[in-house]
């Protein structure tokens, strides 16, 4: 699966994909050359959420998840 990045915007291919489950849904695992990471849901080919990946390394301690406004691309 091929998502842009929230930030940067650049096209990426994702590195691990979870389902699709029982209703459809997919889950795909994203990091750019810019060092973004986050991960998006899908039922079929429609977004239905972003989320970053917090990084420790750029002072957000890691461990929290940010919700991030979906772009309609």
């Amino acid at each position: 699966m091929i998502d842009k990045c929230y930030s940067c915007r650049s096209e990426v291919e994702a590195w691990d994909v979870m389902g699709p489950n029982e209703a459809g849904n997919a889950r795909s695992y994203h990091t750019c050359d810019e060092g973004h990471a986050w991960w998006t849901d899908w039922k079929g080919t429609e977004v239905l959420e972003r989320m970053a990946i917090m990084d420790p390394a750029k002072g957000d301690g890691g461990t929290t998840w940010s919700g991030v406004e979906l772009a309609r691309y």
